[in-house]
């Protein structure tokens, strides 16, 4: 199956492409994502989610052009058990991984 195009969200920092391929939905993005586009993002996963059907099982996120991701924006992501994240570096990495730690040393 070839990817389907579901969305494209511009915003002055950020692009963020939303495409179904047969078993993901994934979202590229390229700049940066920070307080002022946050809502963004969040738009972006609930249009792959409500593009989502029954043979897709999970959202990947491709960080391979993001520049910086906001703590705020990191947590959302690392909340939810249907995400991944691809292709982190430098200061992308750094945030997901302190996020990650963070939230597993915390008790239920």
């Amino acid at each position: 199956m070839s990817a389907e195009h579901l969305a494209v969200i511009s915003t002055p920092g950020a692009r963020i492409v939303v495409t179904r391929t047969s078993g993901e939905i994934e979202l590229s993005i390229t700049g940066e994502i920070d307080a002022a586009n946050h809502a963004a993002l969040l738009e972006a996963l609930q249009k792959a989610r409500t593009g989502a059907d029954a043979n897709v099982h999970r959202i990947v996120i491709d960080a391979s052009e993001l520049d910086f991701l906001a703590v705020a924006s990191a947590r959302e992501l690392a909340g939810h058990a249907d995400v991944t994240i691809i292709n982190t570096y430098g200061i992308v990495k750094r945030v997901l991984d302190l996020v990650s730690s963070v939230s597993e040393s915390l008790p239920s």
